[in-house]
């Protein structure tokens, strides 16, 4: 007879088609609960079912836990010879490539596992990435997208499939793996950090989620059934939002009176869409703010990456090579000096506006705006004159939130801007004293704080 867990998990990857022409699947594989029970399950389903599936288990040491990460591989290594498969190992260094991309420790973890699935999935065109997301996963996953102002997009929670990522666990409970795991003596390792209140989804999974199964003991059953409802609203939103950009597309981009007729709901899916297909990332909500401001307008630009822009002109929103300087002749010395008001830098055709705005201006200005290409500099802290130019030799740049200084040099390295544009980015700078890096920001010296009285503001349009 079989048990609720491995009812649920066939019911999803039939529903889904998830195996399906599939000859390899990569499975993540830590040594939870979670994805013991997930690999446990794929190789016993895959073999009964008589599927020609080739599994590959890989398991990530992220470096972060010291004994205990090496603990898990050894765990995790034992386990996959046990039922007979082989396990392939990596390691990475998480502190290192979050302070080299400036992001969390969480999220620097999630890109490179993805990275590493996909090394070992792209050895076959009819491959598959298998990772052990549950319900309960995705019930913490709608709390935490709902606690930061999510739209229906994030309500919509972890979806069953995406691309060549399959969850066949997304419709189980935690209370039903590890009863699953307790039925076929399944022995797995538990993440200490799974246990620490500091981590905002450790709370929801510890408080929050218990205070609200006390209120209804079924409650990631209604939230499971909730999700399914709010997949079946957005993509019929996300259809209508595809038809319009379907619609106002030209050869350029897109027509903005098109975008501008739409309703507003669906105005904002469409922007959403246009913001990830040409930066590649999802838009925040101070993006589609710019946006609607520039569509309303019928002019403006949105940096969506250091390299290009989004640039309204003509009735067209289309995406423009910002650092398209080839014509440029650097022995030229280009060299502006820094001025209030507006400046036209003729040369490599950027319009710079610059202000002096209040501190009390600043703050709204930082919630109201957003624009990935508006700054913020302490006023006071500035040198008498600071030129806008390229990079010298010498140039160093203090980082911020990192306590240190670099050269400008390794800082574009650092940052994987292609060779050929390093020459062509535009800095603000007195001496060998970079204020300012085009796409990268401002410096750690020059960054307006608590005592800070007047800033000055400066906003790039590239024409």
């Amino acid at each position: 007879m079989l048990t609720d867990f491995e009812i649920k998990a066939r019911n999803t990857i039939s529903e889904y088609n998830m195996l399906d022409g599939v000859n390899r699947i990569v499975i993540g594989f830590s040594g939870g609960a979670d994805s013991v029970s997930l690999l446990y399950f794929l190789n016993d389903f895959i073999k009964k079912s008589e599927l020609n599936i080739k599994i590959i288990p890989v398991h990530i040491n992220h470096g972060l836990r010291g004994y205990e990460s090496d603990r898990d591989e050894k765990f995790a290594n034992y386990f996959c010879e046990s039922i007979g498969l082989v396990l392939v190992r990596e390691h990475i260094d998480i502190r290192e490539i979050s302070e080299m991309h400036k992001i969390g420790a969480e999220e620097a973890g999630r890109i490179e596992r993805y990275k590493i699935f996909n090394k070992h999935a792209n050895c076959s065109n009819n491959s598959k990435i298998a990772v052990a997301h549950t319900l309960s996963d995705n019930c913490e996953t709608l709390i935490f997208n709902l606690t930061r102002g999510s739209g229906l997009q994030g309500a919509c929670g972890i979806p069953p499939t995406r691309g060549n990522i399959i969850r066949p666990l997304i419709n189980v409970t935690r209370d039903e793996v590890e009863e699953y795991c307790d039925l076929n003596n399944l022995d797995y390792v538990n993440d200490s950090t799974n246990f620490e209140r500091e981590y905002t989804r450790n709370k929801i999974r510890l408080d929050v989620i218990p205070a609200l199964k006390g209120i209804n003991p079924s409650f990631e059953q209604a939230i499971g059934r909730l999700i399914v409802n709010l997949r079946q609203d957005n993509k019929i939103l996300s259809d209508i939002s595809s038809d319009l950009l379907k619609y106002s597309q030209t050869e350029k981009g897109y027509d903005i009176s098109k975008i501008r007729s739409a309703d507003i709901s669906i105005r904002k899916r469409a922007l959403a869409e246009i913001f990830f297909k040409t930066s590649g990332k999802t838009a925040e909500c101070k993006h589609i703010k710019i946006l609607e401001k520039i569509v309303e307008l019928g002019q403006g630009a949105i940096s969506v990456g250091v390299n290009k822009s989004l640039v309204c002109e003509n009735n067209t929103l289309f995406l423009k090579d910002i650092l398209h300087r080839s014509n440029f002749n650097k022995a030229s010395a280009f060299r502006q000096v820094m001025r209030l008001g507006e400046n036209f830098l003729t040369d490599i055709k950027i319009n710079i506006i610059i202000k002096i705005i209040s501190a009390h201006d600043y703050k709204k200005a930082q919630s109201d705006s957003g624009s990935l290409n508006s700054y913020f500099l302490d006023y006071e802290k500035l040198p008498d004159l600071c030129h806008f130019r390229f990079r010298n030799g010498g140039d160093k740049f203090a980082v911020p939130r990192r306590n240190i200084t670099k050269t400008v040099k390794k800082l574009l390295n650092e940052y994987k801007i292609p060779t050929e544009k390093r020459e062509n980015t535009l800095l603000l700078a007195h001496g060998s004293d970079v204020v300012w890096i085009e796409g990268i920001g401002v410096s750690a010296k020059y960054l307006p704080d608590d005592s800070t009285e007047r800033v000055l503001s400066f906003s790039l349009i590239y024409t």
